[in-house]
């Protein structure tokens, strides 16, 4: 069957605003340089990918579902050291630390892991992204997220050896830094402020 081309009269009928839209798109390119996959028109107008940008998309989704991972475990982790930090019960607090240490170990340390890889491939595989300025301060916010994780485990080390830790007002406190740094990496993501 052969495609339907648009008569003249649909064309002329078209609105001003889908006319202004196809001629600046919201995404693609600014002041020259790529800031995401270059899609390119093939065969009646439909949207063609080049292999590459089909892979920076997989890394991309496969980046978020790690990143919702890594997130869950820490402020689940947090969450659990308050719950620690006020638990008098010894067999309540013996089961806080089987699962703080499952947590850590099985849940957040891989998570971190796979969303410094992924992230790491996605700046590979589309370079020019290192260019603006927006993941700069993204990435020094994922390092003091990494930082934060890592001043977790002697944390973690201290709640399950009965140690002296923070008072409950201060592991109230921590318990919300990681959502802090979410709220700020989230945002530059989103809104991609100095973005050239």
């Amino acid at each position: 069957m052969a495609p339907v081309r648009p008569r003249r009269s649909d064309v002329a009928a078209t609105p001003r605003i889908v006319t202004l839209i196809r001629q600046f798109p919201l995404s693609g390119y600014r002041r020259g340089r790529r800031l995401g996959p270059k899609i390119s028109r093939g065969l009646h107008g439909r949207a063609r990918m080049t292999p590459m940008d089909n892979l920076y998309l997989v890394l991309k989704t496969l980046h978020v579902v790690a990143v919702i991972a890594w997130m869950a475990g820490l402020l689940y982790l947090f969450r659990l050291f308050v719950y620690h930090g006020t638990e008098t019960e010894p067999v309540v607090r013996t089961r806080l630390v089987e699962w703080e240490r499952r947590l850590y170990t099985y849940i957040a340390n891989p998570a971190m892991a796979a969303t410094w890889l992924l992230g790491l491939g996605m700046t590979a595989v589309q370079p020019g992204l290192w260019q603006q300025p927006w993941l700069h301060a993204k990435v020094a916010l994922v390092v003091l997220m990494t930082g934060v994780h890592h001043a977790a485990l002697p944390l973690r080390r201290r709640l399950a050896a009965d140690a002296a830790v923070p008072s409950d007002v201060r592991l109230r406190i921590l318990n919300e830094v990681p959502t802090l740094l979410m709220i700020g990496i989230v945002a530059l993501v989103i809104l991609k402020p100095w973005a050239r």
